[in-house]
């Protein structure tokens, strides 16, 4: 049987020549073969640590703290404010900005680790109770779990290990970098709206004045929120799932989240900002 030209070329190739050959016939498989950071593990990966809900309670309370008004900037402006906001921070915009984040530091490797975790049915028992803490029912049984706490103060091992949580996943960090994106960009707002005509040193002393203030009490508020949000998660579950966030894969995901979180609010605030300088 007559060989096609093409095989007759592959036989008479050296060993070196024949490796490149092959090599050029499969790069384009090569190349599609490449790690990438697939949509749907990111997708899972911020669907199940409830990053939206953590940032619509976020946004939606800084909403109630701009129509408070208090500046007594005029009804129109606040308006236009309150407008703007909405824009900048929207749901949408938000959540994008999170999944770049995750896509620019993907780790195939941590992020297989972490969605075995996540798939765990003891890992899904505890991510229940985090997602219903930020459901309407959840929002009701805060109060009802509060009370039950402080007729019934929770143990001090039972403090500890909420303690060592809040310190494995950077809560309080986290959480006041996160205010002071948002305060700065709040006060700079007012600022260009009222009268005051503050300047950026100025500024910049009231928020590092803030920053201050709220440190203590966010300290221990991270930790009364975990001892309400995990109130009917026993102690060996809660040990079990600080043991993840003490691993490797898990301070990758508890870094990741946070700066997808901190970048998105900065994003936002800078549109935010942006839009509120051409109100009239």
């Amino acid at each position: 049987m007559e060989l096609k030209p093409t095989v007759k070329a592959f036989m008479m190739l050296s060993p070196f020549r024949t490796a490149l050959f092959l090599l050029f016939l499969c790069s384009p498989f090569l190349v599609s073969a490449q790690t990438v950071a697939p949509d749907s593990a990111i997708q899972h990966m911020i669907s199940q640590t409830v990053v939206k809900q953590q940032l619509d309670e976020t946004t939606s309370d800084v909403r109630k703290q701009i129509k408070s008004n208090p500046l007594n900037l005029s009804d129109k402006k606040i308006s236009q404010m309150v407008a703007q906001f909405d824009q900048a921070f929207t749901a949408d915009r938000l959540m994008k900005q999170v999944k770049t984040t995750f896509n620019e530091q993907y780790d195939p490797s941590l992020a297989t680790s972490t969605i075995n975790w996540l798939n765990k049915p003891l890992t899904n028992k505890i991510l229940d109770e985090k997602k219903r803490f930020y459901s309407l029912q959840g929002e009701r049984e805060r109060i009802v779990h509060r009370y039950e706490m402080e007729q019934n103060p929770i143990s001090t091992d039972r403090k500890n290990l909420l303690q060592k949580l809040t310190e494995a996943t950077s809560a309080n960090k986290s959480t006041t970098k996160s205010q002071t994106i948002i305060f700065r960009s709040i006060l700079s707002a007012f600022n260009k709206l009222s009268s005051r005509n503050l300047t950026k040193t100025q500024i910049d002393g009231i928020v590092q004045n803030y920053r201050q203030q709220i440190q203590s009490q966010i300290d221990q508020g991270v930790i009364d929120q975990a001892s309400v949000m995990f109130y009917n998660v026993d102690d060996k579950a809660l040990g079990d799932y600080l043991s993840f966030y003490q691993s490797k894969a898990g301070r990758w995901l508890s870094s990741t989240t946070a700066d997808g979180i901190h970048t998105a609010l900065q994003s936002a605030a800078d549109r935010f900002n942006k839009a509120v300088a051409e109100i009239k």
